[in-house]
């Protein structure tokens, strides 16, 4: 089981962010995670293969939508 500490931004409204570089690491983390149980059960390998890889590409999306609004404030 993995443990993460995520930072969270508070805004003066009320609201809490979490950073994208972050989220993405989490996202990668949990996928990491997921494959080691894909190991160690090989009756549900590929459908924790699968899952991972969604997460992976969630991860890679959310990277670069950040990279495009960064470019775009140059």
């Amino acid at each position: 089981m993995i443990s993460v500490e995520l930072p969270l931004l508070a805004l003066s409204e009320g609201a809490l962010l979490i950073p994208a570089e972050n989220v993405t690491a989490l996202l990668r983390d949990i996928a990491g995670e997921y494959r080691s149980w894909g190991r160690a059960d090989h009756s549900e390998a590929q459908a924790v293969a699968d899952a991972a890889h969604v997460l992976d590409r969630l991860a890679d999306q959310i990277d670069v939508e950040c990279i495009a609004v960064t470019d775009d404030s140059a």
